[in-house]
Protein backbone atom coordinates (compact mmCIF):
# COMPACT_ATOMS: atom_id res chain seq x y z
CA UNK A 1 0.00 0.00 0.00
CA UNK A 2 1.07 3.49 -1.13
CA UNK A 3 1.90 6.02 1.71
CA UNK A 4 -0.89 8.32 1.81
CA UNK A 5 0.38 12.35 2.28
CA UNK A 6 -2.73 14.24 3.72
CA UNK A 7 -3.00 17.33 1.73
CA UNK A 8 -4.39 20.30 3.05
CA UNK A 9 -7.44 21.26 0.51
CA UNK A 10 -7.37 25.18 1.67
CA UNK A 11 -3.63 25.60 0.74
CA UNK A 12 -3.92 25.30 -3.37
CA UNK A 13 -2.52 28.31 -4.27
CA UNK A 14 1.21 28.78 -5.32
CA UNK A 15 3.22 29.82 -2.42
CA UNK A 16 5.97 32.70 -3.69
CA UNK A 17 9.50 31.51 -1.96
CA UNK A 18 11.99 34.17 -1.78
CA UNK A 19 15.15 33.19 -3.55
CA UNK A 20 18.11 32.63 -0.42
CA UNK A 21 19.38 35.84 0.87
CA UNK A 22 23.26 36.45 -0.10
CA UNK A 23 25.63 37.40 2.77
CA UNK A 24 28.63 39.81 2.18
CA UNK A 25 30.96 37.34 1.73
CA UNK A 26 28.87 36.35 -1.44
CA UNK A 27 28.17 32.40 0.03
CA UNK A 28 24.34 31.88 0.15
CA UNK A 29 22.86 31.72 3.73
CA UNK A 30 22.09 28.43 5.76
CA UNK A 31 18.62 29.79 7.21
CA UNK A 32 15.18 29.55 5.40
CA UNK A 33 12.99 32.03 4.80
CA UNK A 34 10.30 32.60 7.04
CA UNK A 35 7.12 31.51 5.38
CA UNK A 36 3.94 33.11 6.80
CA UNK A 37 1.31 29.94 7.24
CA UNK A 38 -1.77 32.66 7.53
CA UNK A 39 -3.40 33.70 3.73
CA UNK A 40 -2.41 37.14 3.43
CA UNK A 41 -5.32 36.96 0.44
CA UNK A 42 -8.95 37.05 1.25
CA UNK A 43 -12.26 36.03 -0.26
CA UNK A 44 -13.74 38.72 -2.54
CA UNK A 45 -16.51 39.93 -0.70
CA UNK A 46 -18.99 38.86 -3.68
CA UNK A 47 -17.72 35.42 -3.67
CA UNK A 48 -19.14 35.09 0.15
CA UNK A 49 -22.27 36.65 -0.87
CA UNK A 50 -22.62 33.87 -3.46
CA UNK A 51 -21.95 31.29 -2.17
CA UNK A 52 -23.95 32.18 1.02
CA UNK A 53 -27.24 32.51 -1.07
CA UNK A 54 -29.66 29.51 -1.51
CA UNK A 55 -29.07 26.93 -4.66
CA UNK A 56 -31.69 27.97 -7.17
CA UNK A 57 -34.06 25.12 -8.63
CA UNK A 58 -34.43 25.20 -12.27
CA UNK A 59 -37.42 25.51 -13.56
CA UNK A 60 -38.78 21.94 -15.64
CA UNK A 61 -41.44 22.66 -17.83
CA UNK A 62 -43.63 19.78 -18.37
CA UNK A 63 -46.59 18.64 -20.16
CA UNK A 64 -49.03 19.36 -16.77
CA UNK A 65 -48.17 23.33 -16.87
CA UNK A 66 -48.88 23.73 -20.80
CA UNK A 67 -52.55 24.81 -21.08
CA UNK A 68 -54.40 22.30 -23.28
CA UNK A 69 -54.90 23.28 -26.80
CA UNK A 70 -58.45 23.65 -27.62
CA UNK A 71 -57.93 25.43 -31.54
CA UNK A 72 -56.23 23.52 -34.50
CA UNK A 73 -55.58 26.63 -36.04
CA UNK A 74 -57.27 27.76 -39.35
CA UNK A 75 -58.61 25.00 -41.82
CA UNK A 76 -56.98 24.15 -44.51
CA UNK A 77 -58.27 26.76 -47.70
CA UNK A 78 -59.33 24.94 -50.82
CA UNK A 79 -59.38 27.04 -54.13
CA UNK A 80 -61.99 25.97 -56.55
CA UNK A 81 -60.97 26.80 -60.29
CA UNK A 82 -63.43 27.53 -63.09
CA UNK A 83 -61.67 25.57 -65.29
CA UNK A 84 -60.94 21.94 -65.28
CA UNK A 85 -57.23 20.91 -65.01
CA UNK A 86 -56.45 17.57 -65.77
CA UNK A 87 -55.02 15.32 -62.57
CA UNK A 88 -50.93 15.28 -62.62
CA UNK A 89 -49.73 12.40 -63.45
CA UNK A 90 -47.51 10.58 -61.47
CA UNK A 91 -43.77 9.43 -63.45
CA UNK A 92 -43.42 6.27 -64.64
CA UNK A 93 -42.00 3.49 -62.50
CA UNK A 94 -39.76 2.38 -65.40
CA UNK A 95 -36.86 5.49 -66.50
CA UNK A 96 -37.32 5.76 -69.93
CA UNK A 97 -33.55 7.19 -70.74
CA UNK A 98 -30.99 4.30 -70.86
CA UNK A 99 -28.59 6.07 -68.89
CA UNK A 100 -31.20 6.63 -65.76
CA UNK A 101 -31.76 2.61 -66.54
CA UNK A 102 -27.78 1.52 -66.41
CA UNK A 103 -27.00 3.64 -63.46
CA UNK A 104 -30.45 2.30 -61.42
CA UNK A 105 -29.06 -1.10 -62.11
CA UNK A 106 -25.22 -0.42 -61.03
CA UNK A 107 -27.06 1.11 -57.88
CA UNK A 108 -29.23 -2.15 -57.34
CA UNK A 109 -25.41 -3.82 -58.30
CA UNK A 110 -26.97 -5.85 -61.44
CA UNK A 111 -24.07 -6.01 -63.37
CA UNK A 112 -25.17 -8.43 -65.84
CA UNK A 113 -28.55 -6.81 -66.38
CA UNK A 114 -26.52 -3.27 -67.03
CA UNK A 115 -23.72 -5.03 -69.43
CA UNK A 116 -27.14 -6.85 -71.01
CA UNK A 117 -28.63 -3.19 -71.43
CA UNK A 118 -25.95 -2.00 -73.07
CA UNK A 119 -25.27 -4.46 -75.86
CA UNK A 120 -28.83 -4.31 -76.58
CA UNK A 121 -28.72 -0.72 -77.29
CA UNK A 122 -25.64 0.12 -78.94
CA UNK A 123 -26.50 -0.80 -82.59
CA UNK A 124 -24.35 2.22 -84.22
CA UNK A 125 -21.20 3.08 -83.63
CA UNK A 126 -21.69 7.20 -82.14
CA UNK A 127 -23.87 4.55 -79.43
CA UNK A 128 -20.86 2.08 -78.80
CA UNK A 129 -18.83 5.11 -78.61
CA UNK A 130 -20.91 6.65 -75.82
CA UNK A 131 -21.59 3.46 -74.05
CA UNK A 132 -17.63 3.04 -73.52
CA UNK A 133 -17.40 6.52 -72.43
CA UNK A 134 -20.17 5.40 -69.87
CA UNK A 135 -18.45 2.29 -68.69
CA UNK A 136 -14.90 3.39 -68.03
CA UNK A 137 -15.56 4.75 -64.97
CA UNK A 138 -17.28 1.57 -63.67
CA UNK A 139 -14.45 -0.37 -64.56
CA UNK A 140 -13.41 -1.91 -61.30
CA UNK A 141 -10.73 -4.67 -60.95
CA UNK A 142 -13.24 -7.11 -58.85
CA UNK A 143 -14.94 -10.05 -60.29
CA UNK A 144 -18.57 -8.62 -59.41
CA UNK A 145 -17.77 -6.16 -62.14
CA UNK A 146 -16.66 -8.61 -65.01
CA UNK A 147 -20.11 -8.64 -67.34
CA UNK A 148 -19.10 -4.96 -67.15
CA UNK A 149 -15.04 -5.76 -68.43
CA UNK A 150 -16.86 -8.58 -71.22
CA UNK A 151 -19.28 -5.50 -72.58
CA UNK A 152 -16.74 -3.05 -72.88
CA UNK A 153 -13.64 -5.68 -75.00
CA UNK A 154 -16.92 -6.77 -76.83
CA UNK A 155 -18.18 -2.99 -77.69
CA UNK A 156 -13.94 -2.32 -78.36
CA UNK A 157 -13.45 -4.67 -80.70
CA UNK A 158 -16.71 -3.63 -82.52
CA UNK A 159 -15.01 0.15 -82.67
CA UNK A 160 -11.49 -1.89 -83.91
CA UNK A 161 -13.38 -3.94 -86.58
CA UNK A 162 -15.17 -0.51 -88.36
CA UNK A 163 -11.77 1.33 -88.14
CA UNK A 164 -10.05 -1.80 -89.74
CA UNK A 165 -12.65 -2.01 -92.42
CA UNK A 166 -12.85 1.55 -93.21
CA UNK A 167 -8.84 1.76 -93.61
CA UNK A 168 -8.94 -1.74 -95.79
CA UNK A 169 -12.24 -0.64 -97.90
CA UNK A 170 -11.37 3.33 -97.91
Amino acid sequence: MMSETPSNADETQPVRVPSAEIDFDGAPSDRLPEVNSARTDEIPEWLTEFAAQPAQESVAISERHLPPVEDPGPEPVVLQTTTWQPEPTAPSSTPVDKAQVFDALLQEEQYSAAADLIRKTATTSLQVEASLRALRPHLILKEKFLPLWDVYEELSQKIWQENNQTKIGG
